[in-house]
């Protein structure tokens, strides 16, 4: 019997053993850790936060632009902006190790929504024309986001390595009498770096990110210090046209067998629609709702103007869900900083390209992003202010000179954050009759974050951003809830209320805020055939996920 008794526990020890020596390939298995006895002790390993867990995987931002006419600020602040700079961040990062550090990956899709301008029909003679321009602008500011973070940001755009589109279009422009061959050969040369780079991203993953939203948040967002190394990431860029996936239009009409008419008759596109309204407009929020069902994006990007559409598609959704479950669902909006509807320079009508929301058609109050130094500068003199004189922020009634002052600080921020703009005061000797010195410098530079509010928690969740007592206020007014007015007002008591100085700093800020997106911009005016290769190989990229959803909708509505 005790001979037994010692065969028995000769045979636990061995197994023990065998399980310390091999606990890391086990617990992977198994994901249970075997007891052990007293004297066996497993290997020390550093333990790993939840949020440095959760901040490895992959997120998917999705969003669309409609090629309806040239891109203002309006697109670009509100969407192109967020998408294009947002990027990862890590808690804790210093409890991690280089050698465990892993690349983080992010997936970002841009629409171009070319269905959606359909609506009005004098868009359909220019489509094809504004949507290589559009895209032209979209990959000219991913260009210039990679050059200020190419150090640790690598970009692909539909599978292709930056780096090797940027050596197409920096070659020598072609003669016009070898134009053809070597458009052809410069195809040739793009679908052979599509094929080499796909290896690495064969298609868009659908792993979805933890629910903590300050593991992804933009730049300025970022937890740790400025001493600290920025995390190494890789930014996958998928852009193509909603017209070249099918799958939109199939599954836009089987959305549209749950939407009734009095649930479509509230969207803004309706009321702002006149009297010839067609159908296409009036279900326009269904088509929305089909274009984030097919990708199935971990946060949406969209301006201020789209919530009541966002309203409508949860409406639309609770209703799909309530004959059959678990169909539909939305992503989570993702809110920044600078979440504050751009106005036009009247500071009353949102900026837009949609001509129902301007019947004067004055395009002098809209900024392009392709707009010469001039025509900045004179569409910013000739900007409405106020009869107040007093160059402040966040007061009632004073919508006009707090939508400036938005769009003023958007891009200061970004200008500090970037290293560019250099601190000079005001000479007092300087003659004001002279238009050459009649140039002022903010006197005052401070830190990017102290612009905003300390521990301002961002809204996540839709409800809770439009459920906020004080949002009518701020949306009336015009008023970015997220600054620090002291602070803003401060660096605005340097210009002692002095509104041409004012004025003049602020068309300087946004014209050199896209000087390397014009260059490079500029650049793509004789190489069309690399956008139209770069949208083909965009739908090859995306119609893999959209199918897949599609396959489940059907499966799930039992067609």
């Amino acid at each position: 019997m005790i001979k037994g008794n010692i065969y028995l526990l000769t045979y636990f020890l061995i197994i023990n053993f065998i399980l310390c020596t091999n606990i890391q390939s086990i617990s992977r298995k198994t994901k249970n850790v075997p007891l052990l006895p007293f004297f066996f002790t497993l290997p020390y390993t550093k333990r790993i936060k939840r949020s440095d867990l959760q901040s490895k995987r992959d997120c998917t931002f999705f969003t669309g632009i409609k090629p309806s006419g040239n891109i203002h600020l309006g697109n670009y602040i509100g969407c192109l902006h967020p998408i294009i700079n947002v990027e990862a961040t890590k808690k804790c990062s210093n409890n991690l190790s280089n050698k465990n550090e892993s690349v983080i990956k992010l997936n970002k899709i841009i629409l171009i929504a070319d269905l959606h301008c359909l609506t009005k029909l004098s868009n359909i003679y220019s489509l094809k024309d504004k949507v290589i321009d559009s895209v032209k602008i979209i990959i000219s500011l991913i260009i210039d986001m990679y050059k200020k973070k190419q150090s640790y940001v690598d970009v692909y755009i539909n599978n292709v390595k930056l780096e090797d589109i940027l050596q197409l279009i920096e070659n020598k422009e072609p003669n016009k009498s070898n134009h053809n061959n070597e458009n052809n050969n410069n195809n040739n040369l793009y679908e052979q770096i599509a094929s080499h780079t796909s290896q690495f991203h064969n298609h868009i993953k659908t792993d979805n990110l933890g629910g903590d939203m300050n593991c992804v948040e933009f730049p300025s967002q970022e937890c740790h210090n400025h001493k600290n190394k920025p995390i190494k990431q890789k930014h996958y860029f998928y852009i193509f046209k909603q017209s070249d996936i099918k799958l939109h239009t199939s599954l836009y009409y089987l959305i549209n067998s749950f939407t009734s008419i009095n649930m479509l008759n509230s969207h803004i596109h309706i009321k702002m629609g006149g009297h010839n309204k067609s159908v296409a407009l009036f279900s326009y929020p269904s088509l929305m709702l089909a274009d984030i069902l097919l990708y199935k994006p971990t946060y949406l990007i969209i301006g201020q103007d789209q919530i009541k559409n966002m309203e409508i598609m949860k409406k639309l959704c609770r209703k799909i869900n309530y004959h059959f479950s678990n169909v539909a669902k939305l992503p989570k909006i993702f809110f920044s900083k600078f979440y504050s509807e751009v106005m036009n320079l009247d500071g009353h009508k949102k900026m837009s390209k949609n001509h129902l929301l301007h019947h004067d058609k004055d395009t002098s109050k809209i900024i392009y992003l392709l707009d010469n130094k001039k025509t900045i500068e004179n569409k910013i003199k000739k900007s409405k202010t106020d009869n107040y004189n007093i160059l402040i922020y966040g007061q009632e009634d004073r919508k006009e000179i707090n939508n400036l002052i938005n769009i003023f600080f958007f891009f200061y921020y970004h200008q500090i954050k970037n290293k560019k703009y250099i601190n000079r005061t005001c000479n007092n000797n300087e003659n004001d009759n002279n238009e050459n010195q009649n140039i002022s410098k903010l006197s005052y530079i401070y830190d990017e974050h102290q612009l905003f509010i300390n521990n301002q928690r961002t809204h996540n969740y839709l409800n809770d951003f439009t459920n906020n007592p004080n949002f009518s206020h701020y949306k009336q007014n015009n008023i970015n809830p997220h600054f620090n007015q002291n602070i803003i007002n401060k660096i605005l008591h340097s210009y002692n209320n002095n509104y041409s100085k004012f004025k003049y700093d602020l068309s300087q800020l946004i014209y050199n805020h896209f000087i390397t997106t014009k260059i490079y911009y500029n650049s793509f005016n004789t190489r069309h055939d690399l956008i139209h290769s770069i949208l083909q190989n965009g739908k090859k990229c995306v119609h893999r996920r959209a199918s897949q959803m599609y396959k489940v909708i059907k499966k799930k509505l039992n067609i």
